[in-house]
């Protein structure tokens, strides 16, 4: 049976050839046990009856404790950079939790599966010969078990698993092959093949994020997606409503979909153009905060206290931890990289305070942002970190005006209390 797919890059031959089958004896079988959302569904091949499919949703704690699940099938292993979408999407405790509607799922090929309630007890062989376990999702579940880990991973989430049985060796390869290459072109890809980005491009070039280390499209090496760039800029978007004390505006559409995200990316073009000029300065003052996240918690008596017997709700852990892997570029970390760093949903409302120092051009003074950072910087981070804890759910801090209103008034009174002219006290700082 082929499994071929339409506009791939390699060969079956050269997908074959990067194959290493070692060990010469069969070893024992890996049994895992799978807690499904409710059964497994069976299907049967109608034209070769050994080869069955088992299809469920999974919860993904379930699949998290088992740790010992081989990719033997699929030589393409997860890097240290995993993607920050999938991880913040894992974190997410939205109501109704809809993330198994949305993830690709993950493949394993085992040798017997029994169905009993609502689990799946998977057998699979620890040969690398017999190519059983991942086939393809691996990058889905090295995610899901850096999120149990570090405590972010809620109960509701769950995840589509598919298991094949009965394939010989050859079958799995043209599988495998089909699987990892007939991948839908994401809307990323569309609007970089449109152009969409190279605005962002030509204000990063010559600079740590030029386009070598940013995700552009589909499979991109990068460090940096493109889409946490965009959320950047529209933390930094300046309005007339920033130092309205009555309705002021909180660029809280920053996080949340990806398609709304970009719908208005889209749809406001102009205002991501108009803050492309300090995108460089923006990147860096991100990286200063996020490389001072894990000393606040250290010193702050509180805050380690909790860390004493939990991972504050606020915090993330830091992946990429080598200097072609280290998602903050600007920053040099030698080898002390940082365990913790704010996730988007707690990082977003402190950087957006900082929007005090944007002009109406766009234009970030970065070194006055610097300033206050270095004197009030410390207590936004534990202020972020605590208030957090008053929360169950990351979208529900983010949804919270305090959230957003208590960090910029920290901000804009340091600015006014130095005298720093900026769009809200402008008038006043020079009359």
């Amino acid at each position: 049976m082929l499994y071929f797919s339409i506009g791939t890059k390699v060969s079956l031959r050269e997908y074959k050839s990067t194959r290493e089958i070692r060990g010469e004896l069969a070893m024992a079988n890996l049994v895992i046990s799978l807690e499904t959302e409710s059964g497994a569904k069976t299907t049967t091949d109608r034209f070769e009856r050994s080869i069955k499919t088992y299809q469920a949703n999974v919860f993904c704690q379930s699949l998290a404790k088992e740790k010992n699940i081989e990719y033997f099938p699929n030589p393409r292993r997860p890097k240290d950079n995993l993607n920050d979408d999938i991880l913040d999407a894992l974190s997410l405790g939205i109501k109704p939790d809809i993330f198994h509607l949305a993830a690709n799922g993950i493949y394993l090929f085992a040798n017997k599966v029994e169905i009993k309630e609502n689990n799946m007890i998977v057998h699979m062989s620890s040969n690398p010969k017999d190519l059983e376990g991942i086939a393809n999702g691996g990058h889905l579940y090295a995610a899901i078990q850096e999120q149990y880990q570090s405590g972010n991973l809620p109960s509701s989430k769950r995840v589509p698993v598919t298991i094949y049985t009965g394939l010989d060796f050859e079958d799995k390869l043209e599988v495998v092959f089909g699987l990892n290459n007939n991948v839908e072109v994401t809307d990323h890809s569309h609007m970089n093949m449109a152009g969409d980005f190279d605005f962002i491009k030509k204000a990063l070039k010559s600079t740590s994020y030029s386009e070598e280390q940013v995700k552009y499209f589909q499979n991109d090496t990068g460090v940096q997606d493109v889409l946490g760039i965009i959320q950047l800029m529209k933390c930094f978007i300046p309005t007339d409503k920033d130092f309205d004390t009555e309705e002021p505006y909180m660029p809280k559409s920053a996080y949340g979909a990806v398609q709304n995200i970009l719908a208005d990316f889209r749809n406001s073009n102009k205002n991501y153009k108009l803050v492309a000029s300090s995108l460089s300065e923006i990147m860096e003052f991100r990286d200063l905060v996020q490389a001072r996240v894990d000393a606040v918690c250290n010193d702050h008596k509180k805050i380690s206290k909790i860390m004493q017997t939990e991972k504050p709700f606020a915090l993330t852990k830091f992946s990429g931890k080598k200097p072609e892997t280290n998602p903050l570029r600007t920053y040099n970390f030698g080898t002390e990289y940082p365990n913790y760093i704010l996730n988007k949903g707690t990082l977003y409302p402190l950087l957006a305070s900082f929007r005090v120092f944007i002009n109406d051009e766009g234009v970030f003074d970065l070194e006055t942002a610097k300033e206050c950072f270095g004197i009030i910087g410390d207590k936004l981070i534990s202020d972020t970190i605590l208030a957090c804890q008053d929360f169950d759910e990351i979208r529900k801090y983010v949804k919270a005006d305090m959230s957003w209103i208590r960090l910029f008034e920290q901000v804009n009174d340091w600015a006014n209390y130095n005298k720093i002219s900026t769009r809200g006290n402008v008038r006043k700082v020079t009359s």
